[in-house]
């Protein structure tokens, strides 16, 4: 009689838990279909850039690196930029410069990172494949976790992936949102062109651009002496301005940009000077750089959303809101198709969520607020948010 009860007892409060336990996965699934598709805020201030992370966040950061995770993204970039310039000068810049696909050898390196969920070769390599200037680059879509949503077998892992995570290690710590922010915190004392270039990658990936070009910016004005970091930072936004993928396509101010800067050092190291140029000073003398405007979406997207976008613009399919050639036809295709991303992508997710655990829930949910916080921001001292809201008005 004694064991019936105990083990009645036990059953009882097994069903409690798992009730309990059932509410509060049902409670955080809700909070975070509810903060998925908040926007970013249309507001913002010429306030510097300070670490948005807590005390406690702060004594958790491990914002390590090896040099050489740099060197695929560096090399391409050295590539195209070069290629720009030869093409622009074959075309008498009467026309968009004709980018070379990279060499297969760079884009062997790139995708062998890209395998090992190298930050920058998956960012880089999701760039190029969607732009079609990579053809090796289709393994990038399965390594980057890129096509979950429409995966017949998907898991909320899958999810956690795809904001940097892995099966082995689903800390929040390891998220690209959380590892992005750090990187900043770590950049400001520092001054580490690589430290500002590793915040810029990864909140790429994780979404947040505009504060992702303003770490760039940021960057650049830290580090006046060319040095290896500094020149990354300074191609790294060289080759986003002459594309549509975030920013407007600027090719041409691009090229008198690099000019410019070429200018500026011959100057400096001829006259024996011993303050060297600063860049993002070169770069706020070009008119079509006083006013850069970013694209940014909802709370919840990342690189996947922003490569859908990058295939249909590249592809004709619809332009650039920030395009010189948009009207109000087109950024209406273009948002149209904003939101049937945003819809597949979040319908399938939502989907998803019952499977998670109340730690992977609760995880994913302390990714989307650090989002929504840096997303909702007011701290953009060098380029401005553009969201549907800028349309609308």
């Amino acid at each position: 009689m004694k064991n019936r009860i105990l083990t009645l007892f036990f059953l009882c409060s097994l069903v409690i838990a798992q009730a309990t336990d059932s509410k509060k996965k049902m409670a955080i699934a809700q909070s975070i279909q509810s903060i998925y598709n908040q926007k970013a805020f249309n507001h913002s201030s010429p306030t510097q850039l300070s670490c948005l992370l807590s005390p406690q966040e702060r004594a958790k950061i491990n914002s390590s690196y090896n040099k050489k995770e740099i060197y695929a993204y560096a090399t391409i970039l050295r590539e195209l930029n070069t290629s720009q310039i030869v093409n622009a000068d074959i075309n008498n810049q009467q026309n968009p410069p004709y980018y070379d696909e990279t060499p297969k050898i760079s884009q062997d390196i790139l995708m062998e990172n890209a395998r090992d969920s190298n930050p920058a070769a998956l960012l880089l390599g999701l760039q190029l494949y969607f732009s079609k200037k990579c053809q090796r680059c289709d393994k990038i879509q399965e390594w980057s976790k890129m096509g979950f949503y429409y995966k017949r077998h998907a898991s909320f892992i899958d999810i956690l992936e795809s904001e940097g995570l892995t099966s082995s290690d689903s800390s929040f710590l390891h998220s690209y949102v959380f590892r992005g922010e750090a990187f900043l915190c770590k950049a400001l004392t520092s001054r580490d062109p690589l430290d500002f270039l590793f915040a810029y990658i990864h909140l790429s990936l994780a979404g947040i651009h505009t504060r992702a070009i303003n770490i760039l910016l940021e960057g650049l004005k830290q580090n006046t002496t060319i040095s290896y970091g500094s020149k990354i930072l300074l191609d790294t936004f060289l080759f986003l301005s002459s594309h549509d993928f975030i920013m407007q396509n600027n090719y041409l101010a691009v090229l008198a940009l690099q000019h410019r800067i070429e200018q500026s050092f011959t100057h400096q190291r001829r006259s024996k000077i011993l303050i060297t140029p600063n860049i993002l000073s070169l770069i706020q003398s070009l008119p079509n750089f006083k006013n850069i405007l970013v694209l940014e979406y909802n709370v919840g997207a990342n690189f996947i959303l922003t490569s859908l976008l990058i295939k249909d613009m590249e592809s004709k399919k619809i332009l650039s809101p920030l395009h010189k050639l948009s009207n109000t036809a087109s950024k209406k295709e273009f948002f149209a198709a904003q939101y049937k991303y945003t819809a597949q992508i979040s319908h399938y997710l939502f989907n998803l969520l019952p499977q998670g655990t109340f730690n992977q829930l609760q995880t994913y949910y302390k990714i989307l607020s650090l989002k929504k916080k840096l997303k909702q921001a007011s701290q953009y001292p060098y380029a401005k948010r553009y969201i549907e809201s800028n349309y609308e008005q």
